[in-house]
């Protein structure tokens, strides 16, 4: 009789526990990954004033000092410390009374200049403090005075052209990238963290064939 020893591999059947193991180890790479980012804001928020720290220039008024594509920096200083000379971030002063250019900035800031990056051109007091500002490359001062309502922040330096890339993904689909990327992570951890989990485990199986002779 000849015994053959041969190894088969058994994968076992994964239960309901493992599975909901690895869900929940996906889903807390997600909350630390996300908590992170919001963590990263909240302290710029805190230590800038202001709860928008960041802007991306998405015009050549500001040429030479800001190019398209930087992204500056903001600290919110108050409205009467600023002097001749700063660079602010304030809302679109039109905002105040055009009724259409308001609700178009409610849909999508992409095309249209619901914020602006300028330079501070005179200050001036007529009942309320109010600013005139310019844009660097621009030949004439804005029409429209700046006032306490419209302010934003005093810009305190930038980045050339890390936010370039940004404006090659327009709304909403930037949101969508960041849910998509997100997915992938859920989805990556929950796969690897299976194939992990599922161990093969060898086993020895014992054939005896048939004990049958042929003579010589």
């Amino acid at each position: 009789m000849i015994t053959i020893l041969t190894s088969t591999t058994v994968e076992p059947q994964q239960t309901s526990t493992q599975v909901r193991k690895r869900a929940f180890r996906a889903l807390i790479i997600i909350a630390i990954l996300a908590g992170g980012i919001g963590a990263f804001q909240l302290g710029f928020r805190l230590a800038l004033s202001t709860p928008t720290p960041f802007f991306v220039v998405v015009s050549a008024s500001m040429v030479p000092t800001l190019h398209i594509g930087d992204i500056v920096v903001i600290r919110g200083d108050p409205f009467n410390s600023m002097v001749v000379g700063d660079v602010i971030v304030f809302h679109n002063p039109r905002l105040r009374f055009d009724a259409f250019l308001q609700q178009q900035c409610q849909v999508s800031t992409e095309d249209i200049a619901c914020v602006i990056v300028h330079r501070v051109y005179s200050l001036s007091i007529d009942g309320e403090r109010m600013v005139t500002t310019k844009g660097d490359a621009n030949s004439r001062p804005d029409s429209v005075q700046v006032i306490e309502s419209d302010y934003i922040g005093k810009v305190i330096f930038s980045i050339p052209y890390v936010g370039y890339f940004s404006s090659l993904i327009r709304y909403p689909y930037n949101y969508l990238l960041i849910g998509a990327v997100l997915l992938f992570i859920f989805v990556s951890e929950f796969m690897s963290s299976g194939k992990k989990g599922g161990t093969l485990d060898n086993h020895l199986v014992e054939e005896k064939p048939d004990s049958k002779i042929q003579k010589a």
